[in-house]
């Protein structure tokens, strides 16, 4: 694997984290305001 597959994959990867700590917290967020606050 040469470094500019390696690196579009770790984007492609760190992108999803934080899409799925986005999408949590905002569960979180829906469930209970305050947390949000």
């Amino acid at each position: 694997m040469n470094s500019a597959c390696r690196e579009l994959m770790c984007r492609t990867i760190h992108r999803s984290i934080i899409i799925d700590r986005a999408q949590r917290f905002h569960k979180s967020a829906i469930r209970n305001p305050q947390s949000a606050i």
